[in-house]
């Protein structure tokens, strides 16, 4: 009986240890799936296995734009590069009837500095604009935001903005 005990006991410790090493394995890959993404970009690449085709569009990234002044305008910015060149295209929630001035400014959301880039105007809620830089050129200039003013006339009122984490 006592040797029934002994055995039931070991299989139990086992079994124990067995599924605290598979909730650990499961935590470390869960963890290790996350890094180094913030929640509100996000990057895919298309073409040979270090994200470069020479070809087609290679390297996408998008990032979350926030409403300001209580616009109600969110939306996201994708930036696809293309040879040496990139592809702004903005998309907004809640679009107005009149033109939306957008930029590329230095520094942060919600209070970025100077323009760097001019975009085309949003109208009807989306913009595309084509940029003669790259991603590797833009990430070298170190904080930049993009930034949709109210109007031409209002250009001081904010309606929205996105840190670009390049």
């Amino acid at each position: 009986m006592e040797q029934e005990n002994n055995r039931s006991m070991m299989i139990v410790l086992v079994a124990g240890i067995i599924l605290v090493l598979v909730v650990l394995f499961f935590i470390q890959m869960g963890n290790n799936s996350s890094d180094n993404q913030s929640p509100a970009t996000t990057t895919t690449t298309a073409g040979d296995t270090d994200g470069r085709d020479n070809n087609d569009e290679d390297f996408v990234t998008s990032f979350s734009l926030v409403e300001q002044n209580d616009s109600g305008q969110n939306g996201t910015v994708a930036l696809t590069e293309v040879g040496n060149q990139v592809r702004v295209v903005l998309t907004l929630t809640d679009p107005v009837s009149t033109s939306e001035p957008a930029h590329i400014h230095t520094g942060r959301c919600p209070s970025p500095g100077g323009i760097v880039f001019e975009l085309d105007p949003v109208v009807n809620g989306t913009s595309t604009t084509t940029l003669n830089t790259t991603l590797t050129d833009l990430r070298a200039r170190g904080d930049l935001a993009v930034n949709v003013h109210k109007s031409e006339a209002e250009s001081g009122v904010y309606y929205s903005c996105a840190d670009l984490n390049i």
